[in-house]
């Protein structure tokens, strides 16, 4: 039986939104917000006990709603919160666009970084990508990449095409794109790279990848070629990537090789390793050293999951000064909502670039990052990252009901806060929070219905509602 390789598209605007970012007063975040509202979601946060609600289990369906990133302020070595991502979407519930948001210390204020568009067809697959970089001087956006996904009707990825932006015309060109090619089981076969020739507006080939598989159905290698345009064939092989595997099919070891005359020669290695649960444990990676042809170490990673497979542990140890010495080098420690699992969330599809790991088992909740202080032989925190979500009734769960006590108006805010509570809601307690947690406001809701907020600063905030037992809770924008 073979099996069906996960096409990874790796996108440089994607992993440039890791970093720090969070609201901005530069967007308009009063429209943005608006078309969340419509959404009537609740969000919540489930690893601090302010957002806390009941989890659901599969009565609920999450939506990635922001990131925070606190970091150490190295003055008060403190954590403060300098950055968040908010995840914007349509009446359908389809992600359209992503914003990361950074505060100026300076000013005081949240200022524009970067903004990812997103177009998804019926089934949650991306059709399509779109990044901007904003430009400070000029106070505008400016595009930095953008790729278009042709899907087989199963979902497969048929052609993926990747634009530049012209600084002339200020539209998006053709820069390369990649053909792939599926046997009738549907198992990636080849994949063909061809570039853009603008001056006779035509794609031309360049190279190709052939993925070759054993009677098991293991990929053990993948073999590139250039087309010769000249004869109008293909090549010799110039490079290749060969995996090997244990008896479970588990991969342990793949080796990149590049043509060096009418030689292969080493270039780079990963080696895998397994716990008893056959989860990902251990990565080294290691480059060839051509004068004294040998692998030398660049990196060493250890693992550590919990019981259902989530990565909640790593470590990476690199090369010390002495032969075979391995020091510290980084840690991340990353929390999970254990009674949630991943097939509820709707994630943006590169979200799983907040959390290290790629077999997410449950609902993400939280990253800290660690690096190694070598002079006092211990480990800093370098940043950590709060996940928040909002949930809607899972049509699907059996158990189909709403906790909502009470909708909120007008958000955002510049005076009063009212609430129309649902019928028979009543001893209503309401507490809001900034954003790094801290009780900011608690009132009890009497007949009046609303709460003054004039005196509360402008920015960003998280309310609790809490009634007869039930708890409800959002966001709240202050003007």
């Amino acid at each position: 039986m073979i099996k069906k390789i996960t096409i990874r598209v790796s996108l440089v605007s994607a992993m440039i939104i890791l970093s720090t970012g969070l609201f901005s007063q530069n967007l308009q975040i009063s429209e943005l917000d608006a078309s969340i509202r419509s959404l009537e979601m609740e969000n919540i946060h489930f690893d601090n006990p302010l957002y806390h609600t009941s989890p659901q289990g599969n009565d609920y369906i999450y939506y990635l709603d922001s990131v925070s990133v606190e970091e150490i302020d190295p003055n008060s070595l403190e954590l403060v919160v300098t950055g968040k991502e908010l995840f914007i979407y349509d009446s359908n519930n389809f992600l359209t666009q992503r914003l990361r948001f950074d505060w100026d210390f300076n000013q005081e204020i949240w200022t524009n970084r970067i903004k990812t568009d997103y177009k998804f067809n019926e089934n949650h697959h991306l059709l399509e990508f779109s990044g901007y970089y904003w430009l400070k001087d000029i106070e505008q956006w400016e595009g930095t990449s953008k790729q278009r996904y042709a899907r087989r009707f199963t979902g497969e990825l048929d052609t993926l095409i990747y634009f530049t932006r012209n600084d002339d015309t200020q539209e998006w060109d053709y820069d390369r794109k990649l053909d792939y090619t599926f046997d009738e089981n549907g198992i990636l076969t080849q994949s063909t790279l061809k570039r853009w020739n603008s001056n006779d507006s035509v794609w031309t080939t360049s190279s190709k990848t052939e993925y070759l598989y054993d009677s098991l159905g293991n990929n053990f290698s993948r073999e590139s070629y250039p087309w010769i345009d000249s004869t109008q064939t293909w090549g010799l092989n110039t490079s290749k990537i060969d995996f090997t595997y244990d008896s479970l099919g588990k991969e342990i070891e793949s080796v990149r090789q590049y043509k060096n005359g009418s030689q292969f020669v080493n270039s780079i290695k990963l080696t895998k390793s397994y716990d008893l649960n056959q989860v990902l444990s251990e990565e080294t990676y290691s480059s060839w050293d051509t004068s004294t042809s040998a692998w030398e170490l660049r990196f060493h990673d250890m693992y550590e999951n919990d019981a259902n497979g989530n990565r909640i542990y790593d470590i990476q140890l690199t090369p010390g000064n002495q032969p075979g010495q391995l020091i510290n080098n980084s840690k991340t420690e990353q929390s999970f909502e254990g009674s949630i699992s991943f097939s509820n969330i709707i994630p943006d599809p590169f979200s799983s670039s907040l959390m290290e790991g790629d077999n997410f088992q449950n609902l993400p909740l939280s990253t800290d990052f660690y690096i190694w202080n070598r002079n006092t032989e211990d480990w800093s925190l370098y940043y950590n990252k709060n996940l928040f979500y909002k949930q809607i009734p899972n049509p699907t769960s059996v158990n189909n009901y709403s906790f909502k006590l009470s909708t909120l108006y007008p958000n955002p805010v510049t005076d009063n806060l009212s609430f129309s509570f649902a019928e028979g809601i009543q001893d209503v307690t309401f507490d809001l929070f900034d954003v790094q947690g801290r009780l900011v406001l608690s009132r009890e809701i009497e007949s009046s219905n609303s709460v003054n907020l004039e005196s509360i600063k402008t920015g960003i905030y998280f309310y609790r509602l809490t009634a007869d037992g039930r708890t409800q809770t959002g966001k709240v924008i202050k003007n």
